[in-house]
């Protein structure tokens, strides 16, 4: 388990870092300060961060629920953000499929390591993230979108005996 210290570190860095720098995103900031992503969620540098219980298969079934959402995969190299609703969702041990008009994904879900729920005033999101911290997929929620069902899912899937992640 961390030491309070390390998250508060974390935190004051990043906050002299986006002072410095408002337009950066978390992964330009995780990589500039030499953490990855996820130590940046987990230490509540972007925000209210609850860790999810990593069910994929049961993450995925209840994301149909949360109506017209953005899906959002960022690399070094590529921002790819569709807005759309989670219609067909089929989830294996290692590997799952999102089909519908908007949203049509393939997932390698054994690589997936990490899940949080994230809060700030503006803006609310799911992200998951793989063993080595970095984000591998995001779901934004949007004016549309239904905020009770993603409460309910956040309520249902908080793992509140995971043990933090920041060193």
């Amino acid at each position: 388990m961390q030491q309070p210290e390390a998250g508060i570190a974390l935190r004051s860095r990043y906050a002299a870092l986006i002072e410095a720098s408002p337009e950066l995103c978390a992964f330009d900031a995780a990589t500039a300060l030499g953490v990855s992503e996820v130590e940046l969620v987990d230490a509540g540098c972007v925000g209210r961060a609850i860790r999810l219980q990593p069910d994929w298969r049961g993450l995925f079934q209840r994301f149909r629920g949360l109506g017209r959402v953005m899906a959002l995969t960022r690399s070094q190299h590529a921002v790819h953000e569709k807005v759309g609703c989670y219609e067909e969702v089929d989830v294996r041990a290692h590997g799952g499929l999102v089909l519908g008009p908007d949203i049509d994904l393939r997932l390698f879900l054994n690589r997936w390591r990490y899940a949080f729920a994230v809060e700030t005033d503006a803006q609310a999101s799911l992200q998951f993230f793989d063993g080595q911290g970095r984000a591998v997929h995001k779901i934004c929620m949007r004016e549309e979108s239904d905020r009770s069902a993603w409460a309910r899912l956040v309520a249902d899937f908080a793992w509140d005996d995971a043990e933090t992640l920041v060193p």
